[in-house]
C-alpha cells in the first residue's frame, strides 16, 4: 500500500505539469482565434459595405478634355475683344458662332466632370446614402442632392419606366424609386433604357436595397406617360397605372423619335463649330 501511495504521489507532479503545458501551448491558438474572429468581423463589415461611383479613368478623360480645349477657349475670347475693342465687327459673327459652339461642348463637358466627381452611392450596414443629380435627372446638371435612407424605413423599391421630354424631345427612362413607409417617393435617379451607366446599374443597385430592407423588388416593366404636372404628384397610383399606360408601339415611335432629334442636335454642334472655323480661315485668306 505504501508504495502505490507513493507512487500516486510522484505521478501527481507529473499530471499538474502536463496540464499547465498543455495551457500554455493552447494560450497562443487561443489568440489565433480571437484574432482569426475579429478579422473575419471585419471582413463581413467590408462585404456589407457597397460603394458605386464613376471611375478615376472616366473623371481623368473629361478632365485632359477640358483643359485640351481650354486654350482654344482662352484664345478665342481674347480675339473676340481685341476686335472688338479696335472695332473690326466685319469678323465678330463667325467668332461668335465658333465660341456659341465651343461654349456649349465645354459646358456639357463640365457637367460630367461634375458628375464623374460629385455622384456616389454606398450601401451601408444599415441606411443607403447617396449623392447624385436633384430629382434623379438623366442629364447632369449643376444641382445635387444627398440622402441618407435608413433601411427600416423602406417600404418598398420600384424601377419604373417612364417617358420624358414631352414632344419637343421625348426620351424613355428607367428610374430607380425608393418609397418610404412615411409615404415618400425618393428617385435615385435615371438612366436611358437599354443604355445603362455601368457606375450606377440602378437594377442591380434596387435588388441590393430590396435584399437589404427586406421590402419587395418591384420591376415595373410598363411605360406611363405623364405630364410635369401629373409627375409632381409623385405617387403613382392606380388611377395612374391605368390612366398613362403607354402602348409598347408608341414607346418605340418615340424611341426613334428621341434618336433622330438627338442625331440632330449633335449635327447642328458639328456644323455650327465647322462654319465657324471655315469663316474664322476665309476671313484670314
Amino acid at each position: 500500500m505504501a508504495g502505490e501511495t507513493g507512487s500516486m504521489e510522484i505521478s501527481q507532479p507529473e499530471i499538474g505539469a502536463a496540464s499547465a503545458d498543455e495551457l500554455r501551448a493552447q494560450a497562443p491558438r487561443g489568440r489565433a482565434r480571437v484574432l482569426a474572429t475579429r478579422l473575419a468581423a471585419q471582413a463581413q463589415q467590408r462585404r456589407d459595405r457597397t460603394d458605386y461611383g464613376v471611375s478615376a479613368l472616366r473623371q481623368t478623360f473629361f478632365a485632359l478634355c477640358l483643359l485640351a480645349l481650354m486654350p482654344f477657349a482662352i484664345g478665342l475670347a481674347v480675339m473676340i475683344g481685341r476686335r472688338a475693342g479696335d472695332g473690326l465687327w466685319y469678323d465678330l459673327p463667325a467668332l461668335a458662332v465658333l465660341a456659341v459652339g465651343l461654349g456649349a461642348v465645354m459646358t456639357m463637358l463640365t457637367l460630367e466632370l461634375l458628375f464623374c466627381v460629385r455622384s456616389r452611392l454606398v450601401l451601408g450596414k444599415m441606411a443607403v446614402r447617396f449623392t447624385l443629380p436633384k430629382n434623379g435627372a438623366a442629364v447632369p446638371l449643376w444641382s445635387y442632392a444627398s440622402h441618407d435612407i435608413p433601411y427600416h424605413t423602406i417600404r418598398g423599391v420600384e424601377l419604373r419606366r417612364e417617358v420624358f421630354g414631352g414632344k419637343i424631345a421625348p426620351v424613355l427612362l428607367r428610374g430607380l424609386v425608393i418609397k418610404t413607409k412615411d409615404n415618400k417617393e425618393i428617385v435615385a435617379g435615371h438612366t436611358q433604357e437599354g443604355f445603362d451607366d455601368p457606375a450606377f446599374p440602378y437594377a442591380i443597385i434596387g435588388e441590393q436595397i430590396a435584399a437589404r430592407a427586406a421590402v419587395p423588388f418591384v420591376d415595373q416593366r410598363t411605360i406611363w406617360l405623364r405630364s410635369r404636372a401629373d409627375r409632381a404628384l409623385e405617387y403613382i397610383s392606380q388611377y395612374d397605372t391605368e390612366t398613362y399606360i403607354l402602348d409598347p408601339a408608341e414607346a418605340e415611335r418615340l424611341n426613334t423619335a428621341h434618336r433622330r432629334i438627338m442625331l440632330g442636335l449633335c449635327s447642328a454642334l458639328a456644323a455650327i463649330v465647322l462654319l465657324g472655323l471655315l469663316a474664322e480661315l476665309a476671313g484670314r485668306s
